[in-house]
């Protein structure tokens, strides 16, 4: 009799279920809130702009900023910094991005220069520009650092492979090894329409089919085949097949997930995504 009550008057049934839905949210919401704590230079940290942070193999946290290399342990920070008179010193206290290696050293772009940080001995080897060698870096300023697992150090061949961006010099592929470096240099030529578009280079990332995606200003992916050493140039589009074509526009990251779909990360665009179909680039 109560039920049928209820049924007759439907408005007083929804509002009963609408009372327990909006309990019910209240206590997922409830459930599923984060606080989040803040650090700072007040508690050692060397600047608070932070540009890039990793976690190596031995659980400690790295930090890249506008004034230093910072390792935090969950409790204290060691600070890195470059040292005018110390050539094991970083080149550059300004980070801008950072990866660890297969063999656990740290590879640190800066405002001047490419370094590999070793952590057994503290100390930094400089990979730098020099306009009297071409097996250099083409530019100093280092934007994107990309290990290639695909090409990655093994027993016998003692090589790593290392894609590094730069800001006004494109692109770079470091192979090295105990015996030295060899560079390969990818710049935008006047007279190549096939060579790379732009010279800043903001991103790279490699696609489980084995394309290797650069992110360019101008909201421009290019691709390289690196059996012809070439570039094929994407416009960034949106679903509406809008193009993204502000002049401030930059791919800042790559990234595919489980269902084979690129994500585009841009600087003002939001995010853009593209299902790669069997077959395509």
């Amino acid at each position: 009799m109560f039920l049928n009550y209820f049924i007759r008057n439907k408005t007083y049934l929804q509002a009963l279920l609408l009372m327990l839905l909006c309990f019910f949210f209240q206590q997922s919401s409830a459930q599923h809130r984060y606080s989040f704590g803040r650090i700072t230079s007040d508690d050692g940290l060397s600047q608070n702009s932070v540009h890039c942070i990793i976690q190596d193999k031995k659980g400690f946290l790295w930090f890249g900023t506008q004034d230093g290399f910072n390792r935090y342990d969950g409790y204290t920070f060691k600070t890195y910094r470059n040292e005018p008179f110390d050539t094991n010193s970083i080149s550059n206290n300004w980070i801008q991005t950072l990866i660890q290696d297969k063999d656990g050293f740290m590879w640190v772009g800066t405002l001047g220069g490419l370094n590999r940080f070793d952590p057994s001995t503290e100390s930094f080897k400089h990979y730098q520009h020099s306009i009297l060698d071409d097996n250099t870096l083409s530019d100093d300023n280092i934007t994107a650092i990309f290990e290639d697992k695909q090409f990655s150090l093994t027993e016998n061949s003692r090589k790593n492979i290392l894609w590094v961006g730069t800001q006004r010099g494109g692109l770079n592929k470091l192979v090295v090894s105990s015996a030295g470096m060899n560079v390969t240099r990818y710049r935008h030529r006047e007279d190549d329409a096939r060579s790379l578009r732009r010279n800043n280079v903001l991103s790279i990332f490699r696609d489980n089919a084995g394309n290797l995606w650069i992110g360019l200003e101008n909201a421009t992916l290019a691709r390289l085949d690196e059996a012809t050493e070439s570039f094929s140039h994407y416009r960034v589009v949106d679903d509406n097949l809008r193009m993204l074509s502000t002049t401030f526009e930059e791919v800042w990251t790559i990234y595919q997930d489980s269902q084979e779909r690129l994500w585009i990360g841009m600087i003002t665009g939001g995010t853009v995504s593209r299902k790669l179909q069997s077959g395509e680039c």
